[in-house]
């Protein structure tokens, strides 16, 4: 399932049209697990909330076990009202079984997660292979 919202207007980031795709592969052959992957680019403030979580939900729905992999590498800014989003809906996916991994390179990104404590729980995983495998980084 692969999906894609038309690239917005500079002048006005309407929520329907945030630029997510959203794709599920299916792992269970190969590493027992599934993986479900939200691609996000730009800026992610609260008006994308709804759309964001929508997507990761319905991502989380898919899967009977493993997780969902939140791809914001292309996203420069994500508000603090994000960051605490992204963490209720790890909350509310672990009862599950299921978990929501991020992989991003933007320091604004780390910074709203540090701001907001949300770093404890989400490590910082440098590609989308890494977080399906739970490879961290070397310290």
């Amino acid at each position: 399932m692969t999906e894609t919202i038309a690239e917005p207007t500079a002048a006005a980031v309407v929520a329907d049209e945030m630029p997510l795709r959203t794709s599920t592969t299916n792992r269970r052959r190969a590493r027992k697990s599934d993986t479900a992957v939200v691609t996000a680019h730009g800026d992610l403030d609260a008006s994308h909330i709804p759309v964001l979580r929508q997507r990761i939900t319905r991502a989380l729905g898919s899967l009977d076990e493993g997780c969902v992999i939140v791809d914001l590498r292309d996203v420069e800014f994500l508000s603090l009202s994000v960051a605490c989003a992204l963490v209720e809906i790890k909350h509310r996916a672990a009862p599950r079984g299921l978990d929501l991994r991020l992989v991003f390179h933007h320091p604004a990104v780390q910074r709203a997660l540090d701001v907001t404590g949300a770093f404890l729980l989400f490590p910082t995983y440098p590609s989308i292979e890494a977080a399906a495998e739970r490879r961290l980084p070397p310290a």
